[in-house]
């Protein structure tokens, strides 16, 4: 078998001489066995050449496959060494940021470490969304959205992961769109940031979207703590006013109830058309002032929010 690493010199045939190849009017016996002979001899080497050429290709394609098996271990040792690598860079951060958690919590008071949690990027406006595409319910549809970093008790140590949950909770709006506010119970009880917390206690600021269909839903916002601050929108999700015509007056008994009970409630209403809004925010004392429905009507209706604050004290 011939190395398959050499070049291959592929030799050709003996030249035939005139004796070789005699014209057809000298043709003897001895002639034509003669050709015979030159024939065989030609089939012979062609034949030859053919089977060194298979043995030739056999040999590449065994090196081949030679070649392709240690590209395949070397592959894979490669990745191997990545993971190793990536598990262990992994490992030394996370040791070394709860070394450094750990010597906050023992070094610094909790003031300046609060200080240092509000310079955290994670989002402040929540919405709260029960799956994609959908507006009902209180799951981890924002937990992984630069929270769950800051929260994961493997890299900061639970203390500081505890914290920086607590100072989300009271520092972040959640907002409730259209359908979702039935679920608000759940909102109050369930921490989705698995710290143990109970978000009802620690949620300071709330935006409820309300339309006709989420008015029904309204009175389970009395199961809130009254300090939290309570932001009722009224038009922000309908295209006219007159959509919404009537819905204040539907909204005054739970508004009624929650002033009784302390809450800390303010009234947004939108006008305009869609493009070119425009809002007026009420506090719950306005809301229930002398003149505010005469107010309400005209903001409803032009948008003319301007004098809002002149046409309740005049």
């Amino acid at each position: 078998m011939s190395d398959p690493t050499k070049p291959y010199i592929l030799e050709a045939p003996p030249l035939r001489s005139s004796e070789d190849c005699p014209g057809q009017e000298h043709e003897t016996p001895g002639d034509h066995q003669q050709l015979v002979k030159l024939a065989r001899r030609e089939h012979q080497w062609a034949v030859s050449r053919v089977a060194q050429h298979q043995q030739r290709i056999c040999a590449l394609q065994t090196e081949l496959s030679r070649l392709n098996a240690t590209t395949r271990k070397l592959k894979s040792h490669a990745e191997s060494l990545v993971f190793q690598t990536k598990k262990h860079s992994e490992a030394i951060v996370k040791d070394s940021c709860r070394r450094l958690c750990h010597k906050m919590c023992i070094m610094l008071p909790f003031e300046i470490r609060d200080l240092v949690y509000e310079h955290l990027d994670f989002e402040r406006d929540v919405d709260v969304f029960k799956g994609k595409g959908t507006c009902c319910g209180w799951t981890p549809y924002y937990a992984g959205r630069k929270v769950g970093n800051y929260v994961d008790a493997t890299m900061v140590g639970d203390q500081v992961a505890e914290e920086i949950a607590e100072r989300w909770y009271r520092n972040s709006v959640f907002i409730w769109h259209l359908y979702s506010h039935r679920d608000i119970e759940s909102f109050t009880n369930h921490d989705i940031l698995h710290q143990n917390l109970v978000p009802g206690d620690l949620v300071s600021r709330v935006l409820i979207c309300v339309d006709w269909r989420s008015l029904e839903h309204l009175p389970l916002l009395l199961s809130l703590q009254p300090r939290v601050r309570i932001t009722i929108s009224v038009g922000e999700c309908i295209a006219h006013y007159y959509h919404y015509e009537g819905m204040l007056e539907k909204l005054l008994p739970t508004l009624t109830i929650m002033r009784d009970g302390g809450h800390n409630v303010e009234l947004t209403i939108w006008s305009g058309r869609p493009g070119s809004r425009s809002s007026h925010t009420f506090q719950i004392a306005e809301i229930f002032s002398e003149g505010f429905m005469d107010v309400y009507m005209d903001v409803r209706t032009k948008g003319a929010h301007g004098n809002i604050g002149n046409s309740l004290t005049t």
